[in-house]
């Protein structure tokens, strides 16, 4: 790769958790897009399990098993005031 190009050099010198981040994102954006426009196609759920893998590995298990609690327990919160 070449590493001259300053948008790479910008990119490295990023934080590891940022840097990671920015390609979990990237990923999760691509497993978007193909499930809403590709998911009934044949390799549509193949090329979103693929981008889903990169995606889980960029930001880490615990991180989105983070993300997912605290906005489930948001949702309950948001019921509890709200909605009953």
């Amino acid at each position: 790769m070449n590493t001259s190009c300053p948008l790479i050099k910008g990119f490295m010198h990023l934080h590891p958790k940022l840097r990671r981040f920015i390609v979990g994102l990237v990923f999760y954006l691509l497993w978007y897009v193909d499930m809403r426009y590709f998911g009934y196609t044949a390799l549509g759920p193949w090329i979103a399990g693929i981008t889903l893998v990169i995606f889980f590995w960029a930001w880490g298990v615990w991180t989105l098993i983070f993300i997912f609690m605290w906005a489930l327990l948001s949702f309950v919160r948001f019921y509890l005031i709200f909605l009953r």
